[in-house]
């Protein structure tokens, strides 16, 4: 909500009231005329309280109203809102109503009737007609009525006059002199706030008597202009045209154009828009200091920038003087053209680094942009200007906003179907992104292809393959999503845009995970990470970190979750609630497969909320799927057929789906049994109340030895970890497969042919080169464990498992050469390495089973699982 900066005086009486009515009220409208100061007692009377406000005059179409609401609220739909806010308590300040007010009552009527405990606060000149609506009309501030001093002064329109005469400087003594003068003044203007403030910026240059003679000659020449409507409108037209009058010839005409922005711009674009050809910044700097000290503009800084504002009745008065003068058509299309330069600068930088600042600034854009590139729809023969401007929406696309620019790029495209344009191509591949981020795969995999079949698709050779591998991704067709992952990065790297090319490393890392190309996709994600250290974006660090610690987390559940929780603070830092719910939600997904329920249940309930709370509805399915897992591990198997029917077979879009994948691996049951279906808002309400059910309770530990692929399943004492292959761990499932029975280590090693003895094995020479490189190998599996760098240390270990085989089949007890002794000794000495290096690695991750394996299996020759109290073990191998 925007600050006000001066007292709100004499409404005192109306604060307590109207917070009174919001109390007790659902839906309270204040009503009156422009300039009563209705939108200056909404938001005194609910500050502190939490309430968004959503600003019509910057909505410039009835259809749109939905959309801002929505957003105000922090959803893409005022649908999503609906799910999202359920019967959570929800505030929020309509402001300006009488633009759209039937679009404005539909949405409040719907936000009303759907949600049980939102509470709406809006403005207007005239009700909503709402079923429930409490109308709070606000009257002019009281005048006084004869020339007392004691009642002049008293009287709260003079008050507020003398309050701001003082923030320009100058001091009004209400006496015996002056009472008359500053009373005719108050009830000249009608005790209008806004008319009063415009004429008490004109303290410092007449005297309240003569302020009064000016007003009185502006009011004769309205009457005679027009004998109808209402005297308050002519009390402020009046106050606002003098004024205005009063302005050089030079700040009159750049004041009329600000008339074209709706919302809040800044010197520079006032500068591209409203300034004459021959004026320099310092000039526009000139014209915006006189408007504020004359309170024709507001002023607000935020993101270490000055922002301005005009205020409705301000903004419709600059209009209106560009329709008497014939410009209003050419300044709003120099404004376009402004827009368009702060759009290309947008997408240069877009191409060259995702800063935070960056994102920051392209969240501000969406709204100016629609409605310029809707001008462009109207008024353009051409698409270039339109294009331009709907290029930097890439940077907002997700999910939760989706439809947004999937309509806005439709639109587009239909409009001017040339695919030979200049970035005809870029528009096709984002909004195919747009509609594979909503499941619509079909259409947005047919427009991607379109869009590498262009004449010059530029940059879009990237932006269609990253659409691609989304869609081949979420589809399960992961030897193409790795395909278009790959052509992409070579385009990425051809075309030399950093971030898209960090990113789709990221991606490269999930495709290889997804072809069982484990080791690959470590270093894919490390590379991914260490790109985004050097671009110095936390943006991309963030993505590589949850990238990285996805992949971890299936074979080290306390490395990657710690990787993970580092990416989600970092994600909520930055403002990114898509991460933020995808964090949480990989963080709840590890601690399920670690056997740790209870953090599992927390975290899923934390996305589940993030992703309620932004109103990301595939992101909703996909995580009340993930709800149905872990219901499943906690032995609530009604409950999860329920979630995961409503739920569908719903993909994951965002990519980062590598834990989801390797649960849905792991159920002990079949989601995807027919099960009730419920719609969306009682599928969320039924998962948030299982995650907020009773303490939870697990099944009896069951004792695994099993590996997925490329990842063993270590579960033993109710804890549960994973690891990478290794054939030590095989060697240790053989033998737990066989309680009590001696293997021989020919069998383990899988040798079947006896070789006789065949003389020394190494030299002197040889042995101390193989033992120098196993000391290094050591150092750098140690230090390659410590970074959490998985595929580094288990390419080490390869290397370090044959070396350590071949040398201990190479020497004797004290180390004294060995002659070759066959196949049998080669076996027990390979076999006992790989047993007693596997034991190792169990206890580091897990000490309890480690020590377990460790007093229980005996190698050598024949090889056996002994325990001394028998272990009832799920293997598979």
């Amino acid at each position: 909500m925007q600050a006000t900066t001066t007292a709100l005086v004499g409404r005192d009486a109306d604060v307590v009231r109207l917070r009174e009515l919001l109390a007790v009220e659902r839906l309270v409208t204040v009503t009156g005329p422009g300039g009563v100061g209705k939108t200056r007692l909404a938001l005194d009377a609910v500050v502190g309280g939490g309430w968004p406000v959503c600003e019509l005059t910057d909505v410039d179409a009835a259809e749109d109203v939905p959309a801002a609401v929505a957003e105000s609220l922090g959803f893409s739909s005022v649908d999503a809102a609906v799910v999202g806010i359920g019967e959570a308590e929800r505030r929020l300040v309509l402001d300006n109503c009488e633009h759209m007010v039937s679009a404005a009552a539909a949405v409040a009527a719907l936000l009303l009737r759907r949600c049980s405990r939102v509470r709406i606060l809006a403005t207007s000149r005239e009700p909503l007609h709402v079923d429930g609506e409490h109308v709070f009309p606000l009257a002019p501030l009281d005048v006084p009525t004869g020339d007392d001093p004691d009642h002049v002064r008293d009287a709260p329109a003079v008050r507020l006059c003398v309050d701001r005469a003082r923030t320009y400087g100058v001091t009004l003594i209400v006496d015996e002199q002056t009472a008359p003068a500053l009373g005719a003044l108050a009830r000249r203007l009608d005790g209008l706030p806004l008319a009063i403030e415009l004429a008490a910026a004109r303290a410092p240059a007449f005297t309240s008597a003569e302020i009064v003679e000016h007003l009185d000659a502006r009011l004769d020449l309205l009457e005679r202009r027009r004998a109808g409507g209402p005297h308050h409108h002519r009390s402020l037209a009046a106050a606002i045209a003098w004024s205005y009058e009063r302005l050089p010839e030079e700040t009159r005409r750049f004041f009329t154009r600000l008339g074209v922005f709706a919302g809040s711009f800044t010197a520079d674009i006032a500068a591209a828009v409203a300034a004459a050809p021959e004026e320099d910044r310092s000039a526009v700097l000139v014209h915006l200091d006189r408007l504020v000290a004359g309170s024709l503009i507001t002023v607000e800084r935020r993101t270490e920038r000055t922002w301005y504002r005009l205020l409705e009745t301000l903004r419709d008065f600059s209009r209106d003087r560009l329709r008497e003068q014939g410009e209003l058509d050419r300044i709003q299309d120099r404004w376009v053209d402004a827009m368009v330069r702060v759009a290309t600068d947008q997408v240069d930088t877009l191409l060259r680094t995702w800063s935070l600042e960056q994102y920051v600034a392209i969240h501000t854009l969406p709204g100016q942009l629609a409605q310029a590139i809707r001008w462009c729809l109207g008024h353009d023969s051409g698409p270039d200007r339109a294009h331009a401007l709907f290029l930097p929406l890439f940077g907002i696309l997700r999910s939760a906003n989706g439809d947004f620019v999937a309509d806005l790029g439709e639109r587009l495209l239909h409009r001017w179907p040339d695919e030979s344009a200049p970035n005809w191509a870029v528009t096709a591949a984002i909004t195919a992104t747009a509609h594979v981020s909503l499941g619509r795969f079909t259409t947005g995999a047919a427009l991607a292809e379109r869009a590498l079949r262009a004449p010059d698709p530029g940059y879009a050779a990237v932006v269609a393959r990253r659409a691609l591998f989304l869609c081949d991704r979420a589809s399960g067709h992961d030897d193409r999503a790795l395909r278009w992952v790959e052509e992409g990065l070579a385009e990425a790297e051809r075309l030399d845009i950093p971030p898209f090319h960090t990113e789709l490393q990221g991606f490269h890392a999930v495709a290889l995970a997804g072809v069982d190309r484990f080791d690959e996709a470590l270093t894919a994600a490390a590379d991914a990470h260490r790109d985004a250290v050097r671009q110095d974006s936390r943006l991309l660090k963030m993505f590589t970190l949850l990238t990285r610690g996805s992949l971890l987390a299936s074979r080290d559940d306390a490395a990657g979750a710690h990787l993970l929780a580092e990416a989600t603070a970092m994600a909520r830092v930055v403002g990114k609630p898509f991460w933020v719910g995808v964090g949480h939600r990989s963080t709840g997904l590890c601690a399920l497969l670690a056997g740790r329920l209870d953090d599992a249940a927390e975290e899923l309930r934390r996305a589940l909320d993030v992703f309620a709370g932004s109103g990301d509805v595939p992101e909703m399915w996909v995580t009340i799927r993930s709800v149905a897992a872990f219901l499943v591990a906690a032995g609530r198997d009604g409950a999860a057929r329920t979630l995961a029917s409503s739920a569908g077979t719903v993909p994951a879009i965002g990519g980062v789906d590598v834990l989801r994948r390797v649960v849905s691996t792991r159920l002990p049951v079949d989601l995807d049994a027919t099960g009730p279906v419920l719609p969306l808002r009682e599928a969320v309400a039924l998962a948030r109340r299982e995650l907020a059910g009773p303490p939870l309770r697990a099944p009896e530990p069951v004792n695994r030895f099993e590996r997925e692929g490329a990842v063993w399943t270590l579960g033993y004492a109710g804890t549960t970890v994973l690891l990478p292959d290794s054939k030590g761990l095989a060697d240790i499932a053989t033998l737990l497969r066989r309680p009590g029975r001696e293997v021989h280590c020919t069998e383990l090693a899988k040798v079947a042919v006896h070789e006789p003895d065949a003389g020394v094995v190494l030299d002197e020479q040889a042995r101390r080169s193989y033992e120098k490189r196993i000391t290094e190998l050591q150092a750098e599996l140690t230090e390659a464990e410590d970074a959490h760098d998985i595929g580094r240390a288990e390419r080490v270990r390869v290397e370090l498992d044959l070396l350590v085989d071949q040398l201990v089949a190479a020497t004797g007890r004290g180390g004294r050469r060995r002659v070759q002794g066959g196949t049998d000794e080669r076996a027990r000495a390979a076999v006992g390495w790989r047993i007693r290096a596997a034991v190792k690695r169990v206890e580091q991750v897990h000490p309890e089973l480690g020590r377990h394996l460790r007093l229980s299996l005996r190698t050598g020759a024949w090889c056996v699982y002994e325990p001394d109290v028998p272990v009832d073990w799920h293997v598979r191998a």
